[in-house]
């Protein structure tokens, strides 16, 4: 791969012209009617967070919840010093945030230099640039798959 050509994920996340951005990966999937409304609610009433997670449940391929937690923040508000304990706000499907990609108000330029796991970049670019609400309830779940049966 060329130095110049960029990921899926970052071509994508610069083609969303709406005002907030979220992913849903195929294997994962929303347990909350109300999760997105939720969201945007939040971050309509808190322009000075960038944004907003929730927790979610571990499920295996069955979508039978396994007995798991996911490293998570289980506290309103996340910070630095749980990204460098290797607590995230969220997993990638419960974090909903302001697209950064309209507005001249973000250096999104971190978000180019492919740095990896993609999911732990987009959460540190977050954190420089306003504050992240973790809502301290399940909306979403996260298939973690171990076996393969």
């Amino acid at each position: 791969m060329h130095r110049n050509e960029i990921n899926n994920a970052l071509d994508l996340m610069l083609r969303c012209r709406g005002k907030y951005i979220i992913a849903l990966e195929g294997d994962d999937f929303w347990t909350d009617p109300n999760k997105i409304e939720r969201q945007i609610d939040f971050l309509e009433t808190h322009p000075d967070y960038i944004a907003v997670s929730h927790l979610c449940s571990v499920v295996d391929h069955d979508s039978r919840p396994k007995n798991e937690r996911y490293p998570e923040c289980r506290e309103e508000q996340y910070s630095f010093r749980h990204y460098l304990i290797d607590i995230l706000p969220g997993q990638l499907a419960t974090v909903m945030y302001r697209n950064a990609f309209i507005s001249p108000q973000y250096d999104a330029s971190l978000l180019s230099q492919r740095l990896t796991p993609g999911d732990r970049a987009v959460y540190f670019w977050l954190l420089m640039n306003g504050k992240i609400h973790c809502i301290q309830e399940r909306m979403s779940a996260y298939r973690h798959v171990t076996d393969r049966g």
